[in-house]
């Protein structure tokens, strides 16, 4: 008998618990979210990032910090700079670097691109606070 009851007692603090970590989570998230500075190297990175954690979640980031590699796969990058407006409607700051791979400015890289700047400039659409662009975007 005295088990059953020291089950039931147990039982019944199960949902206490719950409620308390469903409370902890739901004010730690924006915290997270809205407090720190994303830095990514990689936009299917990002993408999967974004995957994981939700739309919710994705909607709180405000800061990003993005190095876009030499050589990296342009369209996926266009790709990622056409979704983030609808995905991060919140964020307030973006840095967007790159570099040649020489650092030469002559040499063919993502500021040259037209396609690339207006996939960049699609970005303004979030009313974004600061907009930073590092690297060489000298046209030949």
């Amino acid at each position: 008998m005295l088990n059953v009851l020291h089950d039931r007692r147990q039982r019944a603090m199960e949902p206490a618990i719950l409620q308390t970590c469903n409370q902890i989570y739901n004010q730690a998230v924006p915290i997270l979210y809205l407090q720190n500075i994303f830095r990514i190297n990689g936009a299917s990175c990002m993408s999967r990032f974004m995957g994981q954690i939700g739309q919710t979640s994705a909607g709180l980031i405000q800061h990003l910090d993005i190095y876009i590699p030499p050589n990296c796969d342009k369209s996926s990058w266009m790709h990622l700079f056409h979704i983030l407006p609808e995905t991060t409607p919140n964020l307030k700051s973006v840095v967007v670097r790159w570099r040649s791979i020489y650092n030469n400015f002559w040499e063919e890289n993502v500021g040259t691109d037209i396609a690339f700047a207006q996939a960049l400039a699609g970005l303004s659409k979030l009313g974004i606070e600061s907009l930073r662009l590092e690297g060489p975007y000298t046209k030949r």
